[in-house]
């Protein structure tokens, strides 16, 4: 009995000798045995959902694509080399090309029919392919996306912070955002009297001051300009009427302000700690995540064109002096999708 324990004991000094390095165990970590590596997908490549999916029984996935022509081919192709990927052992016949493409000591297998023009792409356990989601469906009426960056936590000195956004609507491949929070407090019109959208000073700044300094280049570049109305029916009643304008950054009018928040409790906003710093007027009695709502600019006049619509603290509507610098600016915009998926 007692060598058998000499014997296993020697055979555990041994085992941590060879197997033991800085003190870890014999096995990887539990959690090392269950590391799936994301692998490099045709969806996330062409910006499309695969035909079928299929979860086999030792947990191999495989995606099927029809309509994959020489293009989306070399789309694939390229991607994959962007993605640091190398091309393992490969066969063509019969217009059937096969191939096992490596990435991170991982593999799987990519099968192309030229004939078919169908793509099949083997997942083995150990991998996935990566996530994917298309662009109509990231930006889904309610979901909260982000895009841009604004100075928001008053902190100059940690730079500026991503600009949430509400997605709002959806329209000819757009997507109509407006800001989650109140990005900063302005007036309608810095010098007052009487003025509609087109002519208003926070028109100017939103599409000149803020557009630079929110979005870069590309940015830029997918925002849509568009034709915003600025009829009298926008507002809620005997309306002055502006001239319909074109803007790539704008304010809701009453009526869709009206049309897109239906209870005054959705349309309550909080301003960032930037924009009260600017001035924004904060609430004691109202509340939107967790924080006082300020009252927020509509671009609809009323009934004198020195008083334009806002959104109040508790939702409602109210008509302000267009001078009045504590009211809150939550910008609007639409997403052109076509743009940003190239």
């Amino acid at each position: 009995m007692k060598r058998k324990m000499v014997a296993v004991a020697v055979l555990m000094v041994v085992c941590s000798c060879m197997y033991s390095v800085n003190g870890e165990g014999l096995f990887p970590s539990f959690g090392e045995l269950y590391t799936t590596v994301e692998m490099p997908s045709m969806a996330r490549a062409l910006d499309r959902e695969p035909d079928n999916v299929v979860k086999q029984d030792d947990d191999t996935v495989i995606q099927y694509y029809s309509g994959i022509g020489p293009a989306e081919f070399d789309l694939f192709s390229a991607y994959l080399a962007q993605n640091s990927c190398s091309i393992g052992e490969y066969s063509m016949e019969d217009g059937v090309f096969s191939a096992r493409i490596d990435k991170d000591g991982q593999s799987f297998t990519f099968v192309y029919d030229g004939n078919s023009k169908t793509a099949e792409l083997s997942y083995p356990k150990g991998t996935k392919p990566e996530e994917y989601v298309s662009l109509k469906k990231h930006y889904a009426i309610g979901n909260i996306v982000t895009f841009g960056r604004y100075e928001q936590d008053q902190n100059e000195a940690n730079g500026t912070e991503e600009i949430e956004w509400l997605v709002l609507d959806q329209k000819d491949n757009r997507a109509l955002m407006i800001s989650l929070y109140a990005l900063d407090a302005k007036p309608f019109h810095a010098g007052g009297g009487s003025v509609t959208w087109e002519k208003s000073s926070l028109r100017s700044w939103l599409n000149n001051t803020f557009l630079d300094s929110a979005f870069n280049e590309n940015e830029q570049s997918i925002i849509a300009t568009v034709w915003v109305d600025n009829g009298g029916n926008q507002a809620m009643a005997f309306g002055s009427r502006g001239k319909d304008t074109q803007d790539k950054i704008y304010l809701l009018s009453y009526k869709e302000a009206w049309q897109y928040f239906l209870s005054e409790e959705d349309r309550q906003c909080a301003a960032t700690e930037y924009a009260i710093s600017q001035g924004a007027y904060v609430s004691t009695r109202y509340e939107s995540n967790g924080k006082g709502t300020s009252s927020w600019w509509l671009r609809s006049a009323g009934m004198l064109q020195s008083r334009p619509e806002n959104v109040m603290c508790d939702g409602s509507r109210n008509v302000t002096p267009n001078d009045d610098a504590t009211i809150t600016v939550r910008p609007v915009l639409w997403i052109d999708l076509d743009a940003a998926d190239k």
